[in-house]
């Protein structure tokens, strides 16, 4: 198994590769129907630090001062999002070019080859560099997405429950740390009963985590009857899954490890590992009906699974609500399109039967510090019970 995934690794990267030199080749012959005298050794070391920034920053990420690494991360990060664009651009340059020469187009209205890759590669640039500060807003502009949902059970003494919930943050490398202090407040601001973190607050090395202090921000937070998180797939990642629950438990949030709460003697809440954990720690985590055994079904189930996949496990257990994140809706246009088939819900609320699900598209990103097509989000789902 070990080889087999060491293969699908180089294979990932020599294609990556071979698309990264493919764009820098085409910006080469750019620059030349531009005049622009360039020095190929200078071009291409400058392009290949950019290009393979990502990459360099996680895998010399103990030998790099932390100003080198955040530099090549970000730079890095934001390449991801500028190479998706622009091969999709090339791409699609390539095919109306194929046609235009096909059907002598360019010759009839007797556009030269150079003022076609001088046109052509002033169209890409502009187009990608717009979506990419489009994007990068959408990231880093969070909104609050609010949620009717009744749970009809009756519960005594509580009519109306006010619960925030966030998703992949994916604290790490790349930052995030004015985007948790904008979190932090927002969450305040909309004085939650139930504060619950649905998985993906690391991003898959602890160490910036510790590093940068950013715990003490979770302390900050505000709520009636606390706050409670499970594991994502990245907390496993980097093997640091123990670490990090003991510290977020510091802060005072409850990490439930395949375990429930009674809340205020009132309502059920339920946590799972992550499906990650049996690949990465070796650890099984239990099914959902094992899970909720013991649990007084005549009163609300409400349950944090980060993926949301088996819908139907969870609604056999008798679950009233779940929260869940992970597809960050695609993050990047067309990955929204592919979510939205892959899944059964791959984000916002679905209803079946008396089960129901709210899927965030999280708050921070992964790869690319942008999102097209989506948005970084706070999910407060106002519930009320027994209508």
């Amino acid at each position: 198994m070990a080889i087999i995934n060491y293969l699908a690794i180089g294979v990932v990267l020599i294609v990556f590769v071979l698309l990264n030199y493919y764009i820098g080749y085409k910006g080469t012959r750019f620059l030349r129907a531009l005049n622009l005298k360039m020095n190929n050794i200078i071009y291409w070391m400058v392009f290949w630090t950019i290009s393979m920034g990502f990459f360099v920053a996680r895998i010399f990420s103990d030998k790099l001062s932390e100003v080198l690494k955040d530099s090549l991360n970000f730079v890095g990060s934001l390449w991801l999002g500028a190479m998706l664009y622009l091969l999709m651009l090339l791409f699609l340059f390539e095919i109306i070019n194929l046609i235009c020469r096909k059907t002598g187009l360019w010759e009839r209205f007797s556009i030269s080859r150079k003022a076609i890759s001088i046109y052509a590669g002033t169209a890409i640039i502009v187009i990608t560099g717009v979506v990419l500060l489009v994007g990068y807003r959408n990231a880093d502009t969070p909104v609050v997405s609010t949620y009717e949902v009744n749970i009809p059970k009756k519960v005594e003494a509580i009519s109306e429950l006010n619960i925030v919930m966030v998703s992949d943050l994916h604290l790490g490398s790349s930052g995030h740390g004015d985007l948790l202090k904008k979190m932090v407040n927002e969450i305040n601001s909309l004085n939650p009963d139930l504060v619950l973190f649905a998985g993906d607050i690391i991003d898959d090395d602890i160490q910036p985590f510790i590093e940068r202090n950013y715990a003490q921000e979770f302390t900050k937070i505000k709520s009636k009857y606390g706050m409670f998180a499970v594991t994502g797939n990245h907390e496993y990642y980097g093997g640091d899954e123990a670490e990090f629950v003991k510290l977020f438990r510091a802060t005072g949030v409850n990490v439930l490890m395949d375990e429930y709460v009674k809340v205020a003697d009132r309502f059920y809440l339920s946590g799972r590992i992550d499906k990650a954990a049996r690949a990465y720690s070796n650890t099984d985590r239990k099914d959902v009906g094992q899970l909720l055994e013991g649990v007084d079904k005549s009163l609300p189930v409400i349950l944090m699974d980060h993926q949301p996949e088996l819908l139907e496990k969870a609604m056999e257990a008798g679950v009233d609500l779940q929260f869940s994140g992970h597809t960050h809706r695609g993050q990047t246009f067309p990955g929204n399109i592919l979510t939205k088939y892959t899944y059964e819900l791959g984000w916002g609320y679905l209803k079946k039967g008396n089960y129901q699900i709210i899927v965030s598209s999280g708050l921070g990103t992964w790869g690319p510090p942008i999102r097209v097509g989506s948005k970084s989000e706070i999910v407060n789902a106002k519930i009320s019970f027994g209508k």
